[in-house]
């Protein structure tokens, strides 16, 4: 039976090969989007799947009021990771984390920006960390010790033996190398590729038994049965029995959702995946309306042979296997067909995505996956037709042939409105992602990000600096320069207890610390806006701080200027100046306030403003003075408007996606309207004849058979617009900073795919048009 349905199938394409061959493309172009699609959100739901207890490892983080709003940090207090893990019996581990990019140097190399993370012991059992070289029991026993990746061992010692091997981390600290192990999953928000023990970072400091120094990360292990709501509880009473005065409560988000989402649940990346899930199935949706259309329409074509079919015995049940069967085989070949298209653009894909995604042709399940969607496709496709054309009576299905009636031909305007509606929608959101993305790009940051390059200060350049920034400036094409912590457009938030004249207590104290050296407004072009700027001819300004205009109205003045202001337990210093406020954070995060002091022996980072952009002449100055202050170092700069720019290269990669994938979805619908266009000229080939006869021209019957699709798309764009309002008004939330919802954006959407309607309708009709009347008249 299967054999007699193949070849009815392969007769019926023949026969009908330009309708079942925009059926195959149809499907095609659908199956291969939506393989794509499900790549990258199947890649984007793998993060930390590797680790073993990924379910039961938990970022602990904080929740606080600052003004009467609710304010969120990842920072907690130090000594709070030994207590938890001391306290509560569902907690197995508890680890202190310092993210740090350091220089590392061994035998005379240099390696920069390296991922060293500092840590407590139990950083091995919390990830499941395999070795291949040490004890992991005792790798991290003693303060000064560390552990590499297998990259780093192979990359520093060769072939060296690297156990007993000392590092030399950022010029001040020595460490060991203790243990080496596997590396770190390349699907991991947690990389680290060097792990020192958590002792040598804070072995000078003062504060580390301060509950009130919130400065690094704190994770845990817990039990498989914890309770993390009465955990996180728990967690929030005892850190309020050690700092009462700070109101604060401990929250917790799982490993496995550090990548998608954010601990203020604001601009989660889970939100991107929930995006291109529905366009996925928009895409398949509308492919699957085409089948449907194109195969009701061309059912007059096959009236004889379902009535002949009926007469001689054969059910209707029958019948709709049959049609389920045919649209099952479409969809086999359309699958083969697309997993082609899918390994001819995976590259492309790639490089859009900055993916490294791959389909793994020995895995069963792959198999398994493409031949559940071929059956689903084929069902969701066939079933409608399948049902409509199996219930005709076989006489008249003989005699008269096949006709829809009301409710098919108004199921079927149903259908395209619908393809048409979710095309407008994806236009209209395509607009506004590409629009807001636009606007981040070329937003007023506050400080000029544009001809400044930044570099991190090796060798001799920190303790010479005074040197290595006079032989600079001898370039008359350098402008200004200077050195901070962090380039300023990612000023942590660091939670200090910090006070102020008047301060309430519960207005919280949480501010983005910037420590940097002179000149650091003037090369930033930052404006003061109220006092000075920190100069060398001020002897305390060592202890003095300026603070955005944000902090100012945090405080409460009006008159900032000489006011005292501590932090942590140093001796108290004056409000010299305000700056005015800049977008210290990406700009899905609104101004923060930002205190900014002078403490140059902390900055790393060296800020160096040229005249203008890529000035040649001036490169080379910059790179011959670092040579001879850091010999030993390679000469690695970025631009900061190009590092800026780098923040939003996701949200880029999803308006690029989403423009294609919308293009995509008005092209298939197209293929169904060409079509459906076709079918309806060819059913009118008697009208038309008979209309040139009597003298109509050729634009008159292009508008009589063109109006009724054009009705369709207006409908669709009526029933497009609110929802694309409501959804991208929600998507914009994300953002501090965000863009108007124009109201033009959805009359031009609606209008593109208004045109692009036409077109393919119009081509069509024309065609039939420009026939010789005597030839339409023929068939009757």
């Amino acid at each position: 039976m299967i054999r007699n349905l193949l070849k009815i199938t392969i007769r019926n394409f023949k026969r009908q090969f330009g309708f079942s061959l925009l059926n195959i493309l149809g499907l095609t172009i659908g199956m291969a989007s939506f393989i794509l699609i499900f790549l990258w959100i199947s890649d984007e739901l793998s993060y930390e799947k590797s680790y073993k207890n990924a379910d039961q490892i938990y970022l602990v983080h904080k929740e606080y009021q600052v003004a009467g709003q609710i304010q969120y940090n990842s920072t907690t207090p130090l000594p709070l990771a030994p207590r938890l893990k001391n306290s509560f019996a569902e907690i197995e581990s508890a680890i202190r984390i310092s993210n740090m990019r350091s220089t590392v140097e061994y035998d005379g190399q240099t390696y920069s920006n390296q991922r060293l993370c500092a840590s407590d012991p139990d950083y091995i059992n919390l990830f499941d960390l395999e070795f291949i070289a040490g004890d992991r029991n005792t790798v991290l026993d003693e303060p000064h010790s560390v552990i590499i990746a297998k990259k780093i061992a192979d990359r520093y010692f060769k072939n060296e033996n690297p156990l007993g091997k000392v590092l030399k981390i950022n010029n001040n600290k020595s460490l060991t190398v203790t243990g080496v192990y596997k590396n770190p999953p390349e699907k991991s928000t947690i990389r680290y590729e060097l792990v020192g023990r958590f002792d040598f970072l804070v072995e000078n400091d003062d504060n580390r038994n301060d509950w009130a120094n919130h400065r690094y990360r704190t994770m845990i292990l817990v039990s498989p049965d914890a309770d993390m709501k009465a955990l996180d509880q728990k967690m929030s009473d005892l850190i309020q029995a050690q700092i009462p005065e700070e109101k604060i409560a401990i929250k917790t988000l799982a490993l496995d959702k550090l990548r998608l989402y954010t601990i203020d649940g604001k601009n989660q990346r889970i939100q991107y995946v929930h995006l291109f899930m529905a366009i996925a199935f928009f895409i398949i949706f509308i492919a699957c309306i085409n089948f449907m259309n194109l195969s009701t329409a061309k059912a007059s074509r096959r009236s004889k042979e379902i009535g002949l079919r009926k007469v001689v015995g054969g059910s209707r049940g029958m019948l709709i296997f049959q049609f389920i069967t045919e649209s099952v085989l479409f969809a086999a070949i359309s699958i083969f067909l697309a997993m082609m298209l899918v390994e001819l653009f995976r590259p492309i894909f790639n490089q859009l995505t900055s993916k490294q995604i791959s389909i793994d042709y020995s895995d069963i399940m792959v198999y398994i996956k493409l031949a559940v969607l071929v059956l689903f496709m084929g069902i969701l496709s066939g079933s409608y037709p399948a049902f409509v054309m199996s219930s005709f009576k076989p006489i008249l299905a003989i005699k008269n042939g096949i006709h829809l009636g009301v409710k098919g031909v108004l199921f079927r305007k149903f259908l395209v409105i619908l393809q048409f509606t979710i095309s407008i929608f994806l236009i209209i959101s395509t607009f506004f992602i590409f629009f807001q993305i636009r606007s981040i790009q070329h937003k007023d940051l506050g400080f000029d990000k544009k001809n400044v390059i930044a570099f991190d200060a090796e060798g001799k350049i920190g303790t010479n600096f005074q040197a290595f920034k006079n032989e600079l400036l001898s370039n008359k094409e350098i402008v200004n320069v200077t050195r901070a912590t962090q380039l300023p457009n990612d000023i942590e938030n660091i939670f200090r207890n910090v006070s102020w004249e008047d301060m309430q207590q519960e207005e919280g104290s949480t501010f983005g610390a910037g420590t940097i050296d002179y000149d650091y407004f003037e090369t930033m072009k930052m404006e003061i806006v109220e006092g000075r700027s920190f100069s060398r001819e001020y002897g305390r300004d060592s202890i003095n701080v300026i603070f955005n205009q944000t902090a100012i109205k945090l405080m409460g003045y009006e008159n900032p200027i000489g006011r005292s202001f501590a932090v942590d337990d140093a001796n108290p210093g004056k409000i010299i100046g305000v700056v005015k406020d800049f977008n210290s954070r990406p700009l899905t995060e609104k101004i923060e306030p930002v205190m900014f002091i002078i403490y140059p022996q902390w900055c790393r980072v060296v800020l160096v403003r040229l005249e203008k952009t890529e000035t040649e002449s001036a490169l080379k100055h910059i790179e011959k003075t670092y040579k001879e202050f850091a010999p030993q170092h390679p000469f690695n700069y970025t631009f900061l408007d190009q590092s800026i720019n780098e923040q939003y290269q996701s949200e880029q990669n999803i308006g690029t996606l989403s423009a294609i994938f919308s293009f995509i979805a008005i092209i298939i619908s197209c293929l169904g309207l060409y079509g459906l266009a076709a079918y309806t000229a060819d059913q009118k080939k008697k009208e038309i004849g008979i209309r040139k006869v009597f003298g109509a021209d050729t634009n008159g019957i292009i508008y009589k058979l063109s109006k009724s699709f054009a009705i369709w798309v207006l409908i669709a764009n009526i029933i497009a617009w609110p929802l694309a309002w409501l959804v991208m008004d929600n998507w914009l939330k994300n953002f501090a900073y965000r863009i108007d919802l124009y109201w033009w954006v959805f009359v031009l959407s609606g209008v593109l795919a208004l045109l692009i309607a036409l077109a393919t309708v119009v081509f069509q009709v024309t065609k039939a048009s420009r026939k010789n009347p005597m030839e339409s008249l023929r068939y009757e």
